[in-house]
């Protein structure tokens, strides 16, 4: 009979081993599903693409609060297979959530969303440029005017 040598360091490795294949196997979503997502400038605006293949137009949802785009999606389908003596039901649902952050000034309400074969395309459109306006200064006398280039500002002049 060989003896054999009991080493605790190589029962305490596989018990590591054990414990952190659990809790990874456990702690991982079944479905979560992060789509690739593509962003391109175009003359209009910006185009971001995901793909979303098997989600329809009902299971995708375009929202926008405080200057954050998100888009998300979830779907669930079921289906039942009779072979003769045995019923086969297999249920799978996906989700999947992703955000961007818009420049300030887009207009929310001009922004676009459709799917259209597996991809949801969201377009949004440049900001407005804001451009340098021209304030008339009139003197104490109304006489005399002068003309001054101020720029843009979200400010608007009161006179005195």
């Amino acid at each position: 009979m060989a003896v054999v040598r009991w080493d605790p360091w190589s029962e305490l490795d596989q018990l590591q081993r054990d414990v952190s294949d659990l809790f990874n196997r456990r702690l991982q979503p079944a479905r979560a599903a992060r789509p690739a997502m593509d962003a391109y400038r175009t003359e209009k605006g910006t185009i971001v693409r995901l793909d979303v293949p098997g989600f329809a137009s009902d299971d995708v949802h375009v929202s926008v609060h405080e200057g954050v785009l998100t888009l998300s999606g979830a779907r669930s389908s079921e289906a039942e297979v009779e072979e003769g003596n045995w019923i086969r039901r297999e249920r799978s649902s996906s989700t999947f959530e992703r955000s961007v952050m818009l420049p300030k000034g887009v207009d929310v309400d001009a922004i676009t969303a459709s799917v259209n074969n597996g991809v949801l395309e969201v377009m949004v459109p440049h900001p407005a440029e804001r451009q340098p306006r021209q304030i008339n200064v009139m003197s104490s006398d109304d006489a005399s005017s002068a003309t001054v280039d101020v720029g843009s500002s979200s400010e608007t002049e009161s006179t005195n």
